[in-house]
């Protein structure tokens, strides 16, 4: 029998809220509310339930309600939870607000802080989101969401280790945790320490089996060391879970790519372009949509991510100059002089300056989805691109006397990489190809160490050519002067190819999808050998196949 005492209705209408009853917990709200419509607490509890389902419009009316009752005497939770419900609005500023408003009413108030802090992270705030995580903990030193707070901006900023440790503290003091189980893994990931984040993510959807985030990452660690079937059904499981998984989706792309399956790839690769990070700058013009026409009109194709991706995918430039277009480059500093002698182009722009006038823009990596390029119709008019003239008469002049054969040599990509670990060698092992015979060495290694150049010159002598590589088309003029170049998979590797060069290429065991699935040749560089690990991690092997092949050559 339902009570007539509204403060017993009440005592067990919050019995069932702490029961996760909230089917029975909503009725005796509003039966409350039915006879003191201005119940504030009821008003607040029934709001909190409605943000717990997801209702934010409803929790945001309701605790408003509960607020105006207060307003003389203001109640720090009130604020923290209408705060929860306008940030899950999307409505930042008002969550803003009232998260601060809440902290200010209860100094020690570690939820609040909490919140407060988690917003301001996501908006980029990571000096003030660290400063409420730790009032947060100054007052709950066991409060597990703070110390995952930690963790999430440590990572933002790079401090892998920290970001670890703080996630593994959530983890002890809270272990069915899944969040912090699935972002610990992604910390795992970029120290390169896979199983173990592998491990992390099972766990992870062992408690919280819908997680479409740790579905992908773990589809990232299978892929990662070379497991691409089970891959793909991770990313498939993260785009059932969410759609719009623009990562899971983009991500499955590269399988496609890797197998040759260019239709599916190219149409999922355009899912990079709905990720939260943009690639390009926004011109405020019409894309291009591969069909219209270009007749004696200008479109800007901007080039987007690495060195190498636009040194593999400038080729398109001509074909779009094909269709009667003038045809202007938006590329990366550094690159400005290179390209501007690639046929088709017609100006170059550097990222830095201010974007050009232009009636249509066009990703650079769109346009073999544009072109429906296969495996057997990639473009393969090559070289492509040229050193300046004068730049490659300094370096043949500089080269001419050095006897025998003159390879280039690369054997680190770039540090600001995250996966240039696994695609770089150490020194000491990339000195095994330096002894052999009838060969000068070269770096076209533009950051080099000294401590890299002193382990290689005690195998072979090689020229430190770093501090003269200004910018790439000082490489290239480096480039047109060697017999060869043997490079780990870096934009020389593209550049080097691009220019018709021989190039002998160092892949890791699971490399990227542009080097398709095992095969030592490349459909986008007639001039390329492939050298593969046959065991993740295995450069040892590998370089003494690319000695072997090398004083055969030399020979």
């Amino acid at each position: 029998m339902t009570s007539t005492d509204p403060r017993q209705t009440f005592a067990a209408a919050v019995a069932h809220h702490r029961a996760g009853r909230l089917d029975e917990a909503e009725a005796l709200y509003r039966q409350v509310l039915a006879r003191v419509p201005n119940q504030v607490d009821s008003l607040h509890l029934l709001g909190v339930l409605s943000s717990q389902r997801g209702d934010f419009e409803t929790a945001v009316t309701l605790i408003k309600r509960a607020i105006a009752q207060k307003q003389a005497t203001p109640v720090a939770e009130f604020h923290n939870n209408i705060g929860i419900a306008y940030n899950g609005l999307g409505r930042r500023d008002e969550a803003r607000r009232h998260f601060s408003l809440a902290v200010r009413l209860k100094p020690g108030y570690a939820e609040a802080c909490n919140n407060l802090g988690a917003l301001l992270n996501e908006e980029g705030d990571y000096d003030g989101a660290e400063e409420n995580f730790r009032r947060a903990l100054a007052s709950r030193p066991d409060y597990a969401k703070a110390y995952f707070g930690l963790g999430n901006v440590a990572f933002t900023r790079g401090r892998l280790t920290e970001a670890l440790s703080h996630f593994d503290r959530a983890i002890a003091l809270e272990p069915t945790y899944a969040e912090a189980y699935g972002n610990s893994g992604r910390t795992l990931l970029d120290l390169q320490r896979v199983a173990d984040a592998e491990a992390r993510f099972l766990k992870a959807l062992s408690l919280r089996p819908d997680m479409a985030d740790s579905h992908y990452s773990l589809g990232v660690a299978l892929a990662d060391r070379g497991a691409f079937a089970e891959a793909r059904a991770a990313y498939d499981r993260a785009i059932q879970l969410n759609p719009a998984a623009a990562d899971a989706h983009w991500n499955m792309s590269h399988l496609y790519l890797r197998e040759g399956d260019f239709a599916r790839g190219w149409e999922a690769y355009e899912w990079r372009l709905r990720r939260t990070k943009k690639l390009t700058r926004d011109v405020q013009r019409p894309r291009w949509d591969g069909r219209s026409d270009l007749k004696d009109r200008t479109i800007l194709i901007q080039t987007e991510q690495g060195y190498g991706d636009t040194f593999q995918f400038i080729r398109y430039a001509a074909l779009v100059k094909d269709r009667g277009a003038t045809v202007l480059v938006e590329c990366q500093p550094g690159s400005e002089r290179l390209l501007a002698g690639v046929r088709g182009i017609d100006g170059i722009v550097s990222r830095a300056d201010a974007p050009p006038h232009c009636d249509l823009y066009i990703e650079l990596m769109s346009l073999p989805h544009l072109f429906a390029t296969s495996v057997e119709t990639v473009p393969r008019e090559v070289p492509y691109i040229f050193a300046p003239a004068d730049v490659a008469e300094s370096w043949q002049a500089r080269t001419r006397d050095v006897a025998g054969l003159k390879v280039g040599a690369v054997w680190r990509g770039n540090l600001e990489n995250a996966s240039h670990e696994k695609r770089s060698i150490p020194a000491d092992i990339f000195t095994d190809v330096l002894s052999a015979a009838n060969t000068g060495w070269f770096s076209l290694q533009r950051d080099a160490h000294a401590d890299e150049i002193a382990a290689l010159a005690a195998r072979g002598h090689i020229e430190d050519c770093g501090p003269l590589l200004n910018d790439w088309a000082e490489t290239a003029g480096l480039i047109s002067a060697m017999d060869l170049v043997i490079t780990v998979d870096t934009g020389v590797a593209h550049l080097a190819g691009a220019m018709g060069k021989p190039a002998w290429v160092l892949l890791p065991h699971a490399a990227e999808w542009r080097w398709l699935e095992l095969r030592a040749d490349s459909p986008w560089y007639p001039s390329a050998r492939l050298f593969r690990q046959s065991r993740a991690g295995d450069w040892h092997a590998l370089m003494i196949d690319v000695r072997g092949a090398l004083e055969s050559l030399a020979r």
